[in-house]
């Protein structure tokens, strides 16, 4: 069998993902997130199936906070939610954990075709019954639906660039789809867009109905296989 030689980079790239999984490896932030599911009981991997990486984690700790947030001060703890999922529905498994956020009914959104098979086949099989079956379709085909005020949250974990999903991001926060207090989780690649983090900050604060919560720069901008920019924002009026 031939073996393909790796590169300096590729080499590289592999001892990183693998010193991710280190616990002595993560900063002050991701330990405590660690300590706090381990003191749960609850059986926790520090990264899951390589494909999550320490600046993902740590905002999905940031969104669990504001969601519950949002359940406490708004009332929010029911509603539907559209999603873009993981085909494991880790996000959204990690919500339904919590109990005042039972009760949220996620509606997940998948354009290709393999992985919205799998998504599928895990929520039947899991009966995870927090999770409807996916939607096989472009998210701005099923957004642009949606009415004012018909969602508790917005979950647009997208994979693609601002440029490609600047439509998207507008038609959210112009529909006022989520109700006040409602929290709206954008996530972006900056590949070939300089200034994606300021951009995408421009255009949510052109809305003055929505403000920007607080994710630390440090963690808002992370690497994913590519470089990524992820924000929350909620609907305060």
């Amino acid at each position: 069998m031939k073996t393909t030689k790796l590169t300096a980079g590729k080499k590289a790239w592999i001892t990183r993902r693998k010193n991710l999984n280190k616990v002595e490896n993560l900063t002050p932030a991701q330990k405590a997130w660690v300590t706090r599911k381990k003191n749960t009981g609850k059986k926790v991997k520090v990264f899951e199936d390589n494909k999550a990486c320490s600046g993902k984690e740590i905002v999905r700790m940031y969104l669990e906070k504001f969601t519950i947030e949002s359940a406490e001060k708004f009332g929010i703890k029911r509603g539907i939610v559209p999603t873009l999922s993981a085909t494991k529905c880790r996000m959204e498994r990690i919500l339904n954990q919590n109990e005042i956020l039972r009760e949220l009914k996620y509606i997940p959104i998948e354009m290709g075709l393999k992985n919205f098979r799998e998504l599928g086949d895990n929520i039947k099989k899991e009966k995870w019954g927090f999770m409807q079956q996916p939607i096989h379709s472009k998210f701005f085909d099923v957004i642009k639906n949606f009415k004012e005020d018909s969602c508790a949250h917005v979950f647009a974990d997208f994979c693609k660039t601002f440029i490609t999903h600047e439509k998207d991001v507008i038609t959210i926060l112009a529909k006022n789809m989520v109700v006040v207090g409602g929290n709206i989780w954008i996530t972006v690649s900056q590949r070939g867009c300089k200034g994606t983090y300021n951009k995408l900050k421009t255009l949510i604060k052109s809305f003055d109905n929505y403000e920007i919560l607080d994710i630390p720069k440090a963690y808002a901008k992370y690497r994913d296989g590519g470089g990524m920019v992820s924000i929350v924002i909620r609907r305060v009026k």
